[in-house]
């Protein structure tokens, strides 16, 4: 906080200076929870491939993170190419929901229906910039619905916890700027 008093020498004419208390305080980084992206699969499914990322990597919204097969998968993009090539069992919507609903990126969904090809295999791309937080991901393995397979953080935005004292609480406003300095 900044504090304007008067000032009055004798040889020198009054003026507004600025006086500044420093409050330091120890604190912690912490990301910000609501910037966390997981990863999981919505059906059963295998692991065929995963990217060379791994904890503490860097990732960009869009770059590849594994490659995955599930039947359940498989059966529904089945149903979006007999209804794409005018099958009467199930209509395009459907088919694309049913997709959809087996978390199916849409990304991958948009290359079925271009190519009016099944997949061996779906790619699941990174939804965000971020580090990679935590990965369960090894080729081969076989992933449960609701398994977390990575969890990505955004780092963005980063919360400073600060452990101000009592006594400087007066000192410290809200929007005020503030400067972190770490250890290491």
């Amino acid at each position: 906080k900044t504090i304007r008093i008067l000032l009055r020498y004798d040889d020198e004419t009054v003026t507004m200076r600025v006086l500044s208390l420093p409050v330091r305080a120890p604190a912690s980084l912490k990301l910000d929870e609501r910037r966390q992206t997981v990863i999981s699969l919505r059906s059963e499914g295998w692991i065929q491939e995963v990217a060379d990322v791994t904890t503490g990597d860097h990732v960009r919204k869009g770059e590849p993170l594994m490659e995955i097969y599930s039947p359940a998968a498989t059966s529904a993009a089945v149903e979006l190419m007999v209804a794409l090539g005018g099958g009467e069992s199930v209509s395009v919507k459907a088919a694309r929901r049913r997709l959809e609903n087996a978390g199916v990126p849409a990304e991958a969904i948009d290359e079925m229906v271009r190519s009016r090809q099944v997949p061996k295999t779906i790619a699941y791309l990174s939804p965000s910039d971020g580090i990679v937080m935590e990965r369960n991901a090894t080729p081969g393995m076989q992933a449960a619905a609701g398994q977390v397979i990575f969890r990505i953080a955004n780092h963005e935005v980063i919360w400073v916890l600060a452990n101000v004292p009592e006594r400087d609480l007066g000192l410290i406003a809200a929007g005020q700027p503030a400067t972190v300095v770490t250890r290491a």
